[in-house]
């Protein structure tokens, strides 16, 4: 049981709830940006909070690879979610550079500015397919390896079916994503009601996804405490 530490768990729920956290900034942005009743599509891109958020989920990405480095002697499904997780940070970090260029190409003449805009904001859409796509494999092999402790430590049938609901918000969390994208880019102030509806979705998706994440890895670590007792 030496490989199966409880404080590497418990590192992993906090940083869980960590993410889930900077994730909710993110509607907080949009409700600003309703407020100011910006007309310019690039303000949303623009905003200094985008760029906060984009570097502390780069941040929790390298602390929770680092969680899921050490969990690797457990079960080598953490040692695929530490690659991926790892790819999510290339891809933040990737993210941020595109913040610049769209800051950049803000303070050419509008003339000149709004098709480069629109090409950047083809760009952003690929950045975010890709990022979902990470965000769904490195949670995936996640779950798999808390399956794996899970039974390896004898619990019982509750956290798999838990695990299994959860890869299913999991799906739904990252097709939904797109639309809350298209929220940024829309010129119309007001929002579609149907797009904004579903972008409402897709946040409480993504939350909730976060938090029972966060939660199975507090279970796993309070089943290995008290075997360890």
């Amino acid at each position: 049981m030496n490989i199966l530490r409880t404080p590497v768990f418990r590192r992993i729920c906090r940083t869980e709830v960590l993410l889930c956290l900077v994730m909710l900034l993110l509607p907080l942005g949009l409700l600003l940006r309703h407020r100011l009743h910006t007309a310019e599509p690039a303000r949303s891109f623009l905003m200094p909070g985008a760029a906060v958020i984009t570097t502390l989920r780069l941040l929790l990405m390298l602390s929770l690879a680092n969680s899921l480095a050490e969990a690797a002697a457990a079960d080598s499904a953490f040692h695929r979610a530490k690659n991926w997780c790892l790819m999510q940070s290339v891809t933040e970090a990737g993210a941020l550079l595109l913040n610049v260029t769209l800051v950049v190409l803000h303070t050419q003449q509008e003339n000149d500015a709004v098709p480069r805009f629109w090409l950047m904001a083809g760009c952003y859409l690929c950045y975010v397919f890709v990022l979902q796509l990470f965000d769904y494999l490195s949670n995936r092999n996640l779950m798999l390896g808390l399956r794996a402790v899970w039974r390896l430590c004898g619990g019982d049938a509750s956290l798999e079916r838990q695990l299994r609901l959860t890869h299913v918000l999991l799906i739904l969390s990252c097709v939904l994503f797109v639309p809350l994208y298209m929220t940024f880019t829309m010129r119309d102030i007001t929002l579609r009601p149907l797009v904004r509806a579903i972008a409402l979705c897709a946040m409480s998706m993504i939350v909730i996804v976060q938090l029972r994440m966060a939660l199975h890895a507090r279970k796993t670590a309070v089943l290995l405490a008290a075997l360890s007792e």
